[in-house]
């Protein structure tokens, strides 16, 4: 079964650090990621959830990002 990470509604510079944790947290796993909420997204965020993207990518997990 995958992780379901649920994003805040504000993902700026002062939340990447949370983020990079919990997408760490994560990794290894299958993991859908609730963008439903969110409502700012800063670049440093942006980063972090492509280079998941493609870490997951290169290890044949699923990550799907939803925002409905």
């Amino acid at each position: 079964m995958a992780k379901r990470l649920v994003l805040n509604a504000k993902l700026d510079t002062s939340g990447a650090k949370d983020l990079r944790h919990d997408l760490v947290d994560a990794h290894g796993d299958d993991l859908v990621i609730d963008a439903a909420q969110v409502e700012f997204l800063g670049g440093l965020c942006t980063e972090l959830l492509l280079s998941a993207r493609h870490l997951w990518q290169q290890q044949n997990a699923s990550l799907i990002i939803a925002v409905s």
